[in-house]
Parts: structure tokens; sequence; C-alpha cells
């Protein structure tokens, strides 16, 4: 009878990993900010950018690609690996074989053990590999920027979403305070008529004419409020918070607004073309495009490596 037990263990380290850095751990259930009483819109923008999710998520796609590049970095150093084998044997013999060849039983059994440990270090050094680490660096680098761009360009997108939506809550606000005083007018007009018509001076057609305008304020009103809400909740989506809430903040009005006078089609398409973050980014693709394809040719230079 023979009995085996096997113990093994290896280890591996790479030292181009010391490069790479941890991605921090995405959050499932995020805090949400506490909105003020009175909302400015220097504020809004600053609650968009800081807790968005697409801000975030942008956000994050610059750490992955900024730790890409310095794994590219890390494709430079050397490569170590350590192993260790531990294996123990155990025998043991109750029979044996006789000088005629048939099988005795032995008075005892006989016992035996064998232990084994073994050790490795290997290291290695790609001192070529046809130019492939250079190229694999710039187009991860071109990556990079192509994210940082995009990270910019969202928050661009975002500080024109909050900007609309808030103006729109402002005048939604406005339409309300005014559809609240046509309310009162419509009022008053129906106590004149009531009143007229109590001396007989109109009749009282009139009277029910009145009351039916002033329904119509009402319902316009309610109108209005509808509409105030519903640009409230579009803007806190836009800041990235939900969009139902017990109270809603008030809006400070913005003093002035820039004009457009000055603006003209040729200027804004060349600022657009040499500053937009998209366009940017698109050409940092064409870049990291561009080098991953040299990256694919070096495959065929070419390896020299040295290890021990």
């Amino acid at each position: 009878m023979k009995r085996v037990v096997s113990l093994r263990g290896a280890g591996a380290i790479w030292l181009g990993g010391l490069a790479v850095a941890a991605v921090p751990a995405v959050a499932t259930g995020t805090q949400q900010a506490p909105v003020p009483d009175t909302l400015t819109l220097d504020r809004a923008i600053r609650m968009a950018l800081g807790g968005h999710p697409d801000m975030r998520t942008a956000e994050a796609r610059v750490d992955a690609a900024a730790a890409s590049y310095r794994a590219g970095w890390g494709a430079f150093l050397p490569q170590a690996r350590v192993g260790a084998n531990l294996s123990h044997t155990s025998f043991t013999t109750v029979t044996f074989a006789d000088p005629e060849g048939s099988s005795n039983q032995l008075p005892q059994p006989l016992r035996s053990s064998r232990n084994n440990a073994s050790q490795s270090l290997a290291v290695s050094w790609d001192l070529l590999r046809g130019g492939q680490r250079f190229a694999d660096l710039s187009e991860s680098q071109a990556s990079r920027l192509a994210t940082v761009r995009r990270l910019s360009n969202v928050e661009r997108v975002l500080t024109r979403q909050v900007k609309v939506a808030y103006f729109e809550a402002l005048k939604q606000g406005r339409l309300v305070e005014v559809a609240r005083r046509q309310l009162e007018g419509r009022r008053r007009d129906l106590e004149v008529a009531r009143r007229r018509y109590e001396i007989a001076a109109v009749n009282r057609t009139d009277v029910l004419g009145a009351e039916i305008e002033v329904a119509n304020a009402e319902l316009s009103l309610v109108d209005a409020r509808n509409f105030e809400r519903s640009a409230h909740r579009d803007l806190r989506v836009r800041m990235g918070l939900r969009a139902e809430a017990e109270v809603y903040p008030a809006l400070r009005d913005v003093e002035t607004v820039p004009g457009t006078d000055a603006l003209g089609m040729e200027p804004l398409v060349a600022a657009a073309l040499s500053s937009k973050p998209e366009i940017q980014a698109l050409e940092a693709d064409v870049e990291a495009a561009s080098a991953g394809l040299w990256g694919a040719r070096a495959t065929y230079l070419p390896t020299i490596s040295v290890g021990y």
C-alpha cells in the first residue's frame, strides 16, 4: 500500500505591475449634497460638476487611462519569478515476494517516508522588442489625452445643460408670478362686476363672463405651477440629484446675460474647431490608432532578451 501526500506552492512577482495604480472602487450608493434654500447659478454648476454620474464616469475613465499609461512604462522593467515546491511521500509495505515468486505477508508492516523541497528564482529582461513597447506607450499616452479631452467636453456639456435648465426654471417662476397677478386682476374685475350688477349697471351675463375669466386665470396659474415644478425637476436631474423633492429651492436671478451682437458665424466655427474638446479627443484617438498600428507592425521585428 502506498500513500502520497503532495503540497505545491508557487508565486510570481512581476515588477512591471508596480507601475499600475489601483483604480478606486465605485461606490454603490452616493450621498447627495444638500441643496441650499436659495440656489445660485454658480452653485448649481459646481454641484453638477461634483456629483453628476457622467462626470464620475469620465473621471474614472481618466484614472483607468492614466493607470494604463503607467503600465506602459512598467513594460520596460525586468521580470522576476519566484517558485517553491514542497512534497511529502509516505510508503507502507505489508507484503513481499519470495524467490519462488509467491506473495507473502510480512510479520510487521514496513513504513517509510520521503520529503522533497525545491526553490527557483528566474529573472528576465527584454532588451529589444522591435519598438513595440514605445508604440504601446505612445498609444496609451494618446488614449489618456483623449479621455482628458472627453472629460473637459463632459464639463462643458453639463455646464450648458445646467444653465439652460436654470434659466428655464427662472422663466417658469416668472410666468407663475404673471399668472398669479392676472388671477388677482380677474378677481378684482369679478368683484367690480358684481357690485355694478347690484346697482343694475351691468347684466347677469357680464358677471358670468367675469367668473369665467377668473376660472381660466386659475387654470393658467395651475398650469404655470406645474411647468415650474417640471423645470425644477429637470434642473435637479441636470445637477445629478433625484428629480423629486419635498421643497424646491428659490433661484437667484442673474443680473446680466451676455449679449450675442458681437458673435459671428465664422469666428464661432473657427473657435469650435480649434478648442472644442470633442474634436481634440477625436484627434487623440487618431494618434492612438496610428500608434497601435505601429505596435502591430513591430511584432514582425526581432526580440532580444536576457535571463538568469
